[in-house]
């Protein structure tokens, strides 16, 4: 959902005019918000909104591009983009704890012979430490 689903782009204005004015300042309930002006997609951006070097759109409420999912989080994917990394780091968790228990019974079941037990078994082991340190990796973020 979030790879496929609309991040909030605010779309351009169909009217190329040079814009002197760089933000618009607007009164509302006596609370002062200035919108500032899009050179590229010619419009004032609401507030929390960005425009998206990677994509050439301004997305709303933009928080960044994210080269794994190839597309912008913003106001209607950040909930989709949130589900997405919990559920990929408790796939990385449950892979952790799956490889360990492996490599572990193999080492268990060889007198403790760290050696022989990758030689017998590399793919748990490999898989340990691919997950470890993607799962650094993701938390540290």
């Amino acid at each position: 959902m979030c790879i496929f689903s609309d991040p909030g782009v605010l779309y351009r204005s169909t009217a190329h005019q040079t814009q002197l004015l760089k933000q618009r300042i607007v009164n509302i309930k006596g609370r002062i918000f200035r919108f500032k002006y899009c050179k590229t997609c010619f419009i004032f951006r609401p507030l929390g909104s960005s425009h998206c070097q990677e994509c050439n759109n301004c997305v709303e409420r933009f928080d960044h591009h994210c080269p794994w999912i190839g597309n912008c989080v913003g106001k209607n994917n950040f909930k989709h983009f949130f589900l997405f990394l919990t559920f990929y780091n408790i796939l990385l968790l449950f892979n952790l704890i799956v490889g360990m228990v492996n490599f572990f019974t193999v080492l268990s079941s060889n007198d403790n012979d760290f050696q022989l037990s990758i030689k017998i078994d590399p793919n748990s082991f490999v898989e340990v430490l691919l997950c470890l340190a993607v799962f650094i990796y993701l938390i540290r973020q």
